[in-house]
């Protein structure tokens, strides 16, 4: 038998229990989705509880995130381009890819963390970023196809000094002479290939890219831009 108290009780804990509830909905209900918060057009990173950290419109890039405000846990692409992911500054480490109007869910991704963002016209542009090297100028980057930091020049350099230390993983001539890439500062230096061969330098044609293979990656500390390939 229930006495009068114990309903007075039951009562109240059960109006408080529909009041929580009540509250709750009400607050969820009226968060707003993330794909209405961003803009057409936009890329929007989201972190912490839900904040944005960034909205940038489509095709803009972003070098480095690392000063966002947190890490990013989730990417919205409102664009009609392929957000591209890079777990480093300067599009570099692993990458990850969004297409036009997709989600990203960055946990358990192939890019846990977002450091850098671009956009791009297909998911084979997410794996390349040569399109930054200005024009007239010769660029050396720390990773394969055009990837991570990247250094210009737009004449020759007998050293490189802080601009750029050791190797290079691909490298863009947009001048329009013929680079020559030396192992050493002073175009000094020499190369030993996995076969043996040993070469003082390596040719870069006007207007051509490549990634460097061994041995070449490991150093590279001067060029020089001559008009026949024959001076290298």
């Amino acid at each position: 038998m229930t006495t009068p108290s114990r309903r007075a009780v039951t009562g109240v804990m059960a109006i408080l229990l529909a009041l929580i509830c009540a509250y709750v909905g009400v607050r969820y209900s009226t968060q707003p989705d993330r794909a209405a918060r961003c803009p057409a057009g936009s890329f929007c990173l989201y972190g912490g509880k839900d904040g944005t950290l960034m909205t940038a419109s489509a095709p803009a890039a972003a070098w480095d995130l690392t000063g966002s405000g947190g890490p990013v846990r989730t990417v919205r692409n409102s664009s009609q381009y392929w957000a591209c992911l890079y777990e480093k500054p300067s599009f570099g480490g692993r990458v990850g890819k969004v297409p036009p109007g997709g989600t990203q869910d960055m946990k358990g991704s192939a890019t846990p963390s977002v450091a850098s963002i671009k956009a791009a016209k297909s998911q084979a542009g997410c794996l390349s970023d040569y399109e930054r090297c200005p024009e007239r100028s010769l660029c050396l980057f720390r990773e394969p196809s055009g990837r991570g930091p990247m250094q210009y020049w737009t004449a020759a350099a007998p050293e490189y000094g802080s601009d750029w230390h050791g190797g290079a993983g691909s490298v863009w001539n947009r001048s329009v002479q013929a680079a020559c890439l030396y192992p050493a500062p002073g175009y000094r230096g020499q190369w030993t290939a996995p076969d043996g061969q040993h070469y003082d330098s390596f040719v870069v044609p006007p207007g051509s890219s490549t990634t460097l293979g061994a041995p070449y990656q490991t150093a590279v500390g001067s060029h020089r831009l001559v008009d026949d390939p024959s001076e290298c």
